[in-house]
This record gives C-alpha cells, structure tokens and sequence, in this order.
C-alpha cells in the first residue's frame, strides 16, 4: 500500500496519461509511451529540468498536500457523555453548543488566551487583509510567513537590514484593530530574514511579542524556494542577501540572459547552519 501521490497534478499542472492506470510503486502510468501527449511531472522534468519542484502559480495559488495519509479527522468520532458536561453548566436549561466555552492558553511566562484552540497558518498573499482580521474578531492566532517582508514592494533597507516595511505594518495593524484581547499576530523569520534584521524591526518598531524562527521552508528542512524571468529583480534579490542561480552579476550570465539563454533565475532560501550556542544566544 502506498501514500504517495501520483506523478500528474494540478500543483505542478501536470497530468497523467492513464489516471486510471498507475503504478503505486513509481507514481507513473502503468505503461509510459513514446506517444504521449503529456505532460506528467517526469516529462516536465526532463524539458523544464527544477521547475517540476515547484508549485504553479504560487504568486495566486495556495497549495494542499495529496498525499493520501492513513489516518485523518474522518477517523475521530466525538463522544457524547452519560453524566455531567464539559465546557458549559451541568444545567439542561444552559447545556448546549452555543454555550460551550473552547477557551485555551498558551505559553509559560506570558500565557496568550485563545477563544479556540486554533493557531491559523502563514499567508501573506490573496485576501489576506480578512484573514487576518477573521483570526482577530474570532479570538485565534495567526501566523505571518517567512519572506513576508522581503516581499513587500515598499521595503527600505539600510546596509542590508530592515529600516522600513510597510506591508507586514498594516497585517500588524489588521489584527489588533479588531482584536478583542485573545490570540496573537505570531511572525516568523527564516535564515534569510534573520540576516536583514527582520526580528529586530518588527519587535521594537512594531511592537510584535510573538516570533517563530523557522528551520527550514514550511516547517521542513528544505530551502525556499522562487523563480524570476527578470534580470532586475534576480539582481535585487541578490542584494537583499538571497541565493539566486544563475549568479545575475556574472557578466557571462547577463549577456546570456539578453540573448535569451537561460531565461530563469532561481531564488534559492538558505539554511540556517545553527547550532545550540547560536540560537541560546539569539533567544
């Protein structure tokens, strides 16, 4: 039996010949023909090499996993009770949902109440101005994602670091203007926005209580990563401090670019080589 899903999706936007027909072991179609009209995520490969890893659209898209998992909430069952009530008054008159209290806590020293149980994930794109606000009005947390601020259209750096970002400003803004003292704004900062300084504006000037230093990209150990077709804006990410090959400030490269060879830059996060001294101390 196996949980992973076929080589053909609308992740990637790639397809599979004879959905009806794979072989679990490869996630390939059972027979794979010189006629096929593709494309799954092998002929992808093979004709846009790396770009198969990521997903389509991602500037519009969000994405979900479908891997096929052996255990999911379908399988919980709530279980009602012979005597007494949690959560609300031991009182027929008063024992029912919209009277049910999901209040919870979290942390050590400076606990943060929550109207439910429920942390809201990272979003910085699409509609994310209700979002935040919805996370706020229902007394939940919510998570601003890493490369949030060098995203922002608006950034100033100074020597490489954070003097201003308007837009991870107004989400800050979003939150507390509708909040009703329960949840957080909750920002995380990956290896590359330690190295702008990212923490060290949005704490002070900001006054954000809540951070998350993330590891690796979505709570994995794998690097972020982006594509850009522009020479210009490979360029300025290279100066922000990002990773990106082809290397755009090598005059080979650029020359390349303009005669149409190599049309695609690859924004590539790092990895945060810490180790425990580092992040004691960072803490």
């Amino acid at each position: 039996m196996t949980y992973s899903p076929a080589l053909g999706s609308t992740i990637s936007n790639t397809k599979m010949r004879t959905p009806e027909n794979v072989s679990p072991y490869s996630g390939m179609c059972s027979v794979c023909t010189a006629n096929c009209i593709g494309t799954c995520e092998i002929g992808l490969s093979a004709v846009r090499g790396s770009e198969a890893t990521f997903p389509y659209r991602r500037d519009i898209n969000q994405f979900a996993s479908e891997k096929d998992y052996p255990l999911d909430f379908s399988h919980l069952s709530i279980n009602g009770r012979v005597f007494g009530a949690l959560g609300c008054e031991e009182d027929a008159n008063k024992a029912t949902y919209t009277n049910v209290k999901t209040e919870t806590e979290f942390g050590i020293k400076n606990k943060v109440k929550m109207k439910m149980p429920i942390i809201l994930p990272a979003i910085a794109k699409l509609n994310w101005k209700d979002y935040f606000v919805g996370a706020a009005l229902a007394g939940v947390s919510v998570v601003i994602g890493e490369d949030a601020i060098p995203n922002d259209k608006n950034l100033v750096l100074e020597n490489g670091k954070v003097v201003s970002a308007p837009l991870v400003g107004e989400m800050v803004d979003m939150f507390r203007k509708y909040s009703r003292g329960y949840g957080e704004i909750i920002m995380q900062a990956n290896y590359d926005d330690e190295n702008s300084g990212v923490l060290d504006y949005v704490i002070p000037k900001l006054g954000v209580k809540s951070v998350e230093l993330k590891f690796g990209q979505a709570a994995k150990g794998i690097q972020g990563m982006g594509r850009t077709n522009s020479l210009e804006e490979a360029l300025k990410l290279q100066n922000k401090g990002y990773l990106v090959y082809p290397d755009p400030s090598d005059e080979k490269v650029a020359e390349n670019f303009k005669n149409g060879k190599g049309p695609i830059f690859e924004k590539i996060g790092k990895l945060p080589i810490w180790n425990e001294e580092i992040l004691k101390n960072r803490i």
